[in-house]
């Protein structure tokens, strides 16, 4: 990809699900480090870690799956839709559920990649720019259990046990 963009056939490089442990070992031998990290980050699932370590070393972070993937039966969920905490911001603010987790990321800094063919919400999605979470509503984003959904050999697995513990602490330096 190096030599790609040496060539002017792309402009930058990027990575997709890359954990702060591979970027930090790109990072010990690359000559252009990756312009973009694109992850799975919502408020149900907020990569603290890799964001911040993301942040530090000039790599913007770009977030898929904002609101769960509501409706794609393949691997989407319905947890962030159904968060009673962004519910309780939600209707406290006179906003929808996705306008306040769109707005959340917004407020983390990094790029939003949403997707819906429903031109009300594509609208909706847009009307997060003129107003701000406060502090209080953030803390109680903050304090939102950390959960997302995993497939292990073919089986759906939503809740942290030791195992994905392990695996996420591994992938992504214990966040």
């Amino acid at each position: 990809m190096e030599e790609c963009q040496n060539l002017g056939l792309t402009k930058s490089i990027g990575v997709s699900h890359f954990p702060t442990k591979m970027i930090k070992e790109i990072l010990s031998f690359a000559n252009i480090p990756p312009a973009i990290n694109q992850v799975e980050m919502n408020p149900l699932w907020q990569k603290k870690n890799l964001t911040k370590f993301c942040k530090e070393n000039g790599i913007l972070v770009m977030a898929y799956s904002p609101l769960g993937a509501v409706g794609n039966n393949a691997w989407g969920h319905n947890r962030v839709m159904e968060s009673e905490v962004l519910q309780d911001i939600a209707k406290s603010r006179g906003k929808t559920v996705a306008q306040i987790s769109l707005r959340w990321l917004y407020e983390q800094g990094v790029i939003i990649a949403v997707k819906s063919f429903n031109t009300e919400r594509m609208k909706e999605n847009l009307e997060i720019f003129d107003w701000y979470l406060t502090r209080e509503e953030l803390s109680k984003i903050d304090q939102i259990p950390q959960h997302r959904q995993v497939y292990l050999m073919g089986l759906l697995a939503i809740e942290h046990s030791d195992v994905l513990v392990e695996i996420d602490a591994e992938l992504d330096g214990g966040n």
